[in-house]
């Protein structure tokens, strides 16, 4: 375990990141997710793991003077992650986020649970380096029939990682299984598919839409499977369009028709640009989803995101009829909230379009967010009704 101490000019917080621009000095020998303890002005901070090569040098486990590799220390914070969802899950759904990096003391660890099988995602240096007891541990406490591993993503690259993915636990896997959420089923692909497999994000969202959508014909922008367009069809919509560029896409969204018995004929699935889909339509809706793929993951994406968030927002709002209900979301990080807003408000003034804001959206509970990393708190929305 090495040293690290901190530039003595610091405003600290319990933020658990450290970058590296704050770091003074380090003692002893130290590699790709070595352990580290962490040192203000010589008094002890916490435990955590350094990387050498990253923006975020320190990602803090915990404030006491532990092992936090011990498979004793994850049980426990396994444990606690579970506890902590007993009462946040609805009934009728056997998928939800398990583990959710920051927000439950393991940053870097993603573990999503569908039904009996655990989707991990190992996102740093230091989870990586202890990946084998995480999964004897996840096999210990939960007994998952499978764990599959999505370690695929961007974020390993950046932390010096390669892309990794496939079974590491239990038994093979079908390329489709079916989760259920509020009672509805859902084809999962959770080896090629988006994310883990699935939005679990949005389930309290979707929900919402489902209580609103009866009697209107909807759009559903960025659809990937159609999750918001069933819940749509099962609230009593009389119509539901999918606008989405995934092939594979529409095959999971034919099957989730199939598998909640709702009817194809009120439905369209159109594998398309959103963009040019919302510039060259003259369809008019009664209600729109936009849930797009990230714009700006990174403060120098921030530019074109802008752009992009607005064009979407004047596009659609010409898409909506008077009295329209609009769910808009943003999964990237680097806009907030506020900023959000501003970027809706600039393209509904170029559309010559009002709304009020009815609810703000964020993601569902079992992607708790550490109160001193507001970074966690990616997923922001409104559910606005056009004037």
């Amino acid at each position: 375990m090495i040293k690290v101490y901190l530039k003595p000019d610091l405003k600290l917080s319990f933020h658990p990141w450290i970058l590296a621009s704050q770091i003074e000095r380090i003692e002893g020998d130290f590699f790709k997710g070595v352990s580290c303890e962490v040192f203000y002005k010589n008094h002890f901070l916490g435990v955590g793991y350094y990387n050498p090569q990253t923006y975020i040098a320190v990602r803090l486990v915990s404030r006491e003077r532990v092992d936090w590799t011990k498979e004793s220390f994850l049980e426990r914070r396994l444990k606690m992650a579970a506890e902590r969802r007993k009462y946040l899950i609805p009934a009728h759904t056997n998928m939800f986020r398990l583990v959710n990096s920051e927000g439950d003391g393991l940053p870097g660890l993603i573990v999503d649970k569908y039904d009996k099988i655990l989707v991990i995602q190992c996102l740093t240096a230091g989870m990586d380096r202890i990946r084998e007891k995480i999964v004897k541990v996840l096999q210990k406490i939960f007994q998952p029939i499978s764990i599959y591993e999505r370690s695929d993503t961007r974020t390993r690259i950046t932390e010096g990682l390669s892309l990794r993915k496939g079974i590491i636990a239990g038994k093979s896997l079908p390329e489709v299984i079916i989760g259920e959420e509020y009672g509805l089923k859902f084809a999962i692909d959770i080896q090629e598919g988006h994310k883990t497999g699935f939005y679990l994000d949005q389930r309290e969202n979707r929900a919402l839409l489902g209580k609103v959508a009866k009697g209107k014909a909807w759009l559903n922008c960025f659809a990937y499977s159609g999750a918001f367009g069933i819940y749509a069809l099962a609230g009593g919509a009389k119509m539901v369009v999918n606008v989405e560029t995934s092939l594979k896409g529409k095959e999971l969204w034919q099957e989730n028709l199939r598998l909640n018995q709702l009817p194809a004929k009120d439905t369209q699935f159109i594998c398309e640009d959103v963009f040019s889909f919302l510039k060259h339509s003259r369809q008019r809706f009664d209600g729109l989803i936009l849930d797009p793929p990230a714009f700006a993951r990174r403060k120098k994406e921030i530019a074109g995101a802008k752009t992009g968030y607005l064009e979407l927002h004047a596009k659609a709002a010409k898409r909506a009829k008077r009295g329209a209900y609009l769910f808009t979301f943003s999964c990237s990080q680097a806009i907030s909230r506020e900023l959000f807003i501003q970027l809706i408000q600039t393209g509904f003034y170029k559309a010559s379009r009002k709304a009020v804001i009815l609810q703000h959206f964020y993601q569902a509970p079992d992607h708790p967010v550490n109160l001193f990393h507001p970074e966690g708190e990616y997923l922001k929305g409104l559910f606005l009704q056009l004037l």
